[in-house]
């Protein structure tokens, strides 16, 4: 039998024809609704797809697809972004510091959900600092994102040994109190972060298109996600955020992103422009 052709795409990634025929295959046999992600976004993540397994068409991937135990998982675990690590972008834990003193002086527990949480480094990174602000105990933070199995690798706690000098730069530009060897224990090649760390933390399964998993946050943080659905897709799961967050809740997205296409934008005001953090005044 022939090997499949290497799938080499242009700059513009596959066809229009390509994408709507994968889409029709996802939604009609997985269950699976990416009509709405970004255009540009969905087509450039199919092109890196097919070239990585060596595809030559669409047609070839479905037929693989096809062949897996659970499709949908294998599907999902490959066309998702999990780009993350501890205390990326540490102006905004600096920011995120401040925030939850100051929720703390007004309220007796803080309520946060992490939406599109990966495997685990950011909701790990907002433990540590509630932590060292005495305020884990005062706290409870949910974790969801859509793929099972990368909520599986941030339930493990554990993270690769080789990341942890960057993290620890992090951490400290970020304002940490302390060092993160006193969070974990060394196993080998990889590091595990201590129990106490995840007493407030609870992980599930969740589709920002679907309904959301709880109410009554006071805090929402979806970061770097929104930049790869199209307006109409980010109104909507920006309207999800808005019902799910108390009067005087705050909501923080990707430094490059806004809620420019939420059609009630004035139920928000910007109060942290360089790190997009807005607070629900209505």
């Amino acid at each position: 039998m022939n090997e499949p052709v290497a799938y080499h795409p242009n700059k513009n990634s596959i066809s229009v024809e390509q994408k709507d025929q994968l889409l029709s295959y996802l939604n009609d046999k997985l269950e699976i609704d990416f009509s709405q992600y970004s255009e540009s976004s969905v087509r450039r993540r199919i092109s890196k797809i097919l070239m990585e397994l060596k595809f030559s068409d669409v047609e070839e991937y479905i037929k693989y697809l096809d062949q897996q135990p659970n499709p949908r998982e294998v599907f999902i675990e490959k066309f998702t972004v999990n780009v993350t690590e501890m205390f990326r972008d540490p102006f905004f834990y600096s920011c995120f510091g401040r925030l939850i003193q100051q929720l703390a002086s007004e309220k007796d527990h803080i309520k946060i959900w992490s939406a599109g949480c990966s495997s685990g480094e950011e909701i790990l990174s907002l433990a540590i600092l509630l932590k060292e602000n005495n305020l884990l105990h005062k706290a409870s933070i949910l974790g969801t994102d859509l793929s099972a199995a990368i909520l599986d690798l941030a339930k493990s706690k554990t993270y690769k040994h080789r990341h942890i000098a960057n993290y620890e730069e992090s951490y400290k530009e970020a304002g940490g109190k302390f060092s993160l060897e006193k969070y974990y224990s060394q196993d080998g090649e990889n590091v595990i972060f201590h129990d106490d760390l995840y007493h407030s933390i609870s992980f599930m399964e969740n589709d920002l298109m679907t309904t959301p998993p709880a109410s009554d946050f006071d805090i929402i943080i979806c970061r770097n996600v929104l930049i790869y659905f199209n307006p109409q897709l980010q109104n909507s799961i920006l309207g999800k955020f808005c019902t799910c967050l108390n009067d005087g809740g705050h909501l923080i997205l990707g430094s490059k992103e806004s809620i420019i296409f939420f059609e009630d934008r004035n139920a928000f005001v910007e109060i942290e422009p360089e790190s997009s953090i807005y607070k629900k005044v209505k």
